[in-house]
């Protein structure tokens, strides 16, 4: 009997201790199984903007160039970025004594109106509070949208492009008619030289007239050129001399007739 006993107990015995290294088993199994869960979009955005407010404070234009978007690098070449935010940015970098992430919201669509004028999709749209020196706080907030690495970059807006001015147009000076010679008379006559350029014309009129008008253009020489008018009686005429620059003058040949002759030129 007390042999029958002991055999049971043993065996009670090596039933649970094969019972419990089991279980055990499949605990340490599962531990094993289990990954651990990668940073969410708004851990890494809040990360981004931490490093990017560090750069800020320091003013490392040049490191936070990089991790602008390239959209935005495409219209604002590296050089103008870091002048620019020299001249404009250093005096409130100097003035942040420390700052704070408030918010970080994953945005199914943003579109960036002032910079490339496109849509992204999943963007972290991020607030902040910069606490100033002087005590006083400033809140801001940037989007950020992933680039083809996955990595987040931020966005501002680019310089305006200059417009090249047009050229004004030219100035057209309205020429006008100028009386340049003038003679009158009620016989024959032969004038002093006067001028002739490409723009040069002749008014005559004759008045009370009882004989012949003959006006005659000759060069230096005295040679004739050209004939003005040739008429008998009262009348009036415009002509325009097509003769090449240079002087010539007038011989008038005329009897009992009153005349008036002009030379106008255009100025």
């Amino acid at each position: 009997m007390k042999k029958i006993m002991y055999l049971l107990f043993s065996l009670l015995i090596m039933l649970s201790v094969a019972g419990c290294g089991s279980t055990k088993t499949v605990a340490d199994t599962k531990a094993a199984d289990k990954v651990a869960t990668a940073p969410s979009d708004i851990d890494t955005a809040k990360t981004f903007i931490n490093n990017y407010l560090t750069l800020y404070v320091s003013e490392q234009w040049d490191q936070i160039y990089v991790s602008l978007h390239q959209n935005i690098q495409a219209k604002y070449p590296k050089e103008q970025f870091i002048t620019d935010h020299k001249a404009t940015r250093a005096v409130y970098a100097e003035s942040i004594k420390s700052f704070s992430v408030d918010k970080v919201v994953i945005l199914d669509t943003w579109t960036d109106s002032k910079g490339t004028g496109v849509e992204y999709k999943n963007v972290a749209e991020v607030s902040f509070t910069n606490s100033l020196k002087d005590g006083t706080t400033s809140a801001d907030s940037m989007h950020l949208a992933k680039a083809s690495d996955g990595t987040w970059r931020w966005f501002c807006t680019p310089p305006k492009e200059v417009d090249t001015p047009a050229a004004p147009a030219p100035v057209v000076v309205e020429k006008k008619w100028v009386v340049t010679n003038s003679w009158s008379g009620n016989g024959a006559k032969d004038t002093e030289n006067f001028a002739v350029t490409e723009d040069t014309r002749v008014n005559w009129e004759t008045t009370d007239a009882k004989g012949i008008f003959q006006i005659y253009i000759q060069d230096t020489k005295g040679t004739p050129v050209g004939v003005v008018a040739n008429m008998q009686g009262i009348g009036k005429d415009v002509s325009y001399l097509h003769l090449a620059p240079g002087q010539y003058s007038f011989k008038i040949n005329s009897a009992f007739t009153p005349w008036e002759i002009t030379i106008e030129q255009q100025q």
